[in-house]
């Protein structure tokens, strides 16, 4: 469990990890840790959740890319030197997604 540098409540910085309970203010100690550590799981399920969104989105951007990229470009080559780069960056944004879980 984590050990608390001081006192979120009062600021006192004289915490053991075996007290329960602030000496000077007689806040609980370890509800403190358990909720830091609930806040700190929220945001970083936050993050990657935001994180998820944004490369999905990339991905379905770039599929619109590849069909504007064989409407437009009329070159044969140059479409084809396009589109595998679109796909190279989204196997790489693929990967990123599935890394994320």
């Amino acid at each position: 469990m984590e050990k608390l540098q001081a006192c979120p409540h009062c600021s006192n910085e004289e915490i053991k990890p075996e007290h329960n309970y602030c000496g000077v203010c007689g806040l609980e100690l370890k509800h403190e840790v358990f909720e830091g550590r609930i806040r700190e799981i929220v945001r970083e399920e936050m993050a990657a959740a935001a994180t998820t969104a944004i490369l999905v989105e990339e991905i379905r951007l770039l599929e619109v890319r590849k069909r504007r990229t064989v409407e437009r470009i009329t070159d044969p080559a140059e479409c084809q030197q396009i589109l595998a780069a679109l796909e190279v960056r989204r196997c790489s944004l693929q990967s990123s997604l599935q890394q994320l879980g």
